[in-house]
């Protein structure tokens, strides 16, 4: 059984939970790094319930998701889309009483429409992740300080003036898939949340946060070095985004290594790579004219395989990139045949248009892509069969259907 560092005290854990902690430790050695520290380890556990199988299949896959998103260089290495840096809001303006960072969010004013339409879903994420993690660097800097653990952060969430004309539903699923990378990467990130209304000063303020660590325009005394009520050098707050940012006049359309093709109803496109040396990657990024369009990639032993043969990489789903490209990579550790699909065996009644830049890139970086009978003007389509049909509507869930 491994070491630990902390007592079961230290860690506030009872000590059944820290023997657990201690088994856990041992199973995942293999993928312990150095700043894996017990206070770490043990939020693992909490979110699966001291389950030490589902805390272990959880933490692996977290590291392998760290390792190909590239987490431990965001910070230094990323700079935000400037759309981001202006008009998405929140900031940091103090402390909880427990020493955790307070996170502001207003939502009045923000143009959830604008902000989607200006940035893909790549750098999104990215942002998100990399806004957490300066969360999190701020609480070993207070952990620094104050000799206490800080590993958490607080929320303020002020609704007022959010109103549905704000809401965008492609945009929306994006924040889900934010959402769900949070949960299964950082778990117990979220110390608490609090979200601003009528009567919230009397249960909040004093108790969890002291009044001096609030702008005035929240309900607290602070105001920054403007004399602003709003802080707004330490907060973003939402406005209109222009319309030069948006990417649908930036996208695919007129780049000279698009490809496009048209997918007709109720077919599906394969476009097949041949990927000759270990640890590749493909490189991807398209959008169509209108409307959504179904996008998957497998790993196949020969082209005429079914889709029950092949090794889903990304599973088959609808994707609205009709407004924003979407875009991203994926790691090939495998030799082999690669199809990429782009599915449109839903629709019954359009065909779709897509515009796609698509590369293989080899472990060196240098590209070498292979695509036949998908350049431009050429009209065939291949139909697939019922079988292959069927196999690919089955992987889409019901609510994803037309």
């Amino acid at each position: 059984m491994a070491s630990l560092e902390l007592t079961a005290q230290e860690l506030g854990i009872t000590d059944k939970q820290w023997n657990i902690l201690a088994k856990f430790k041992e199973v995942i050695k293999d993928e312990i790094r150095p700043t894996h520290t017990d206070y770490y380890l043990v939020k693992w556990l909490k979110a699966r319930n001291y389950d030490i199988s589902k805390a272990e299949s959880m933490f692996r896959n977290s590291m392998k998701w760290r390792d190909e998103f590239g987490t431990d260089s965001l910070l230094t290495e990323f700079k935000d889309p400037e759309v981001l840096e202006k008009h998405w809001t929140g900031g940091t303006t103090g402390f909880d009483t427990d020493g955790r960072p307070l996170f502001l969010m207003a939502c009045r004013g923000m143009d959830f429409k604008g902000i989607f339409r200006s940035v893909n879903k790549s750098d999104l994420h990215k942002f998100h992740i990399k806004r957490m993690m300066r969360l999190l660097e701020i609480g070993k800097e207070q952990t620094a300080k104050t000799g206490k653990q800080i590993d958490q952060t607080t929320v303020v969430a002020d609704m007022d003036g959010l109103t549905l004309k704000q809401f965008f539903v492609p945009g929306m699923d994006q924040m889900y898939e934010v959402l769900r990378i949070y949960e299964s990467n950082f778990p117990e990130f979220l110390g608490a949340a609090y979200v601003i209304n009528g009567d919230w000063k009397s249960k909040v303020l004093g108790k969890f946060i002291e009044a001096d660590q609030l702008p005035v325009s929240w309900g607290g005394t602070q105001i920054d070095e403007n004399g602003d009520e709003f802080c707004k050098t330490k907060v973003i707050y939402g406005t209109e985004v222009p319309k030069s940012y948006f990417l649908k006049d930036k996208g695919l359309l007129n780049e000279k290594n698009t490809v496009k093709i048209n997918v007709k109803r109720g077919s599906a496109k394969r476009i097949e790579f041949n990927v000759d040396e270990e640890n590749s990657a493909l490189k991807y990024a398209f959008q169509t004219d209108n409307h959504d369009v179904g996008f998957g990639i497998f790993k196949a032993k020969n082209p005429k395989d079914s889709v029950k043969d092949m090794q889903p990489l990304i599973q088959p789903k609808r994707l609205n990139c009709h407004l924003v490209p979407e875009s991203g990579s994926i790691r090939l550790q495998e030799k082999g045949l690669y199809l990429v699909i782009f599915d449109n065996s839903y629709s019954w009644a359009r065909s779709k248009t897509v515009y796609y830049d698509i590369e293989i890139l080899k472990p060196d970086k240098t590209s070498d892509m292979k695509v036949e009978e998908l350049k431009e003007g050429e009209e065939e389509e291949e139909e697939i069969d019922e079988n292959w049909k069927t196999q690919l509507e089955d992987k889409l869930t019901d609510n994803e259907r037309c």
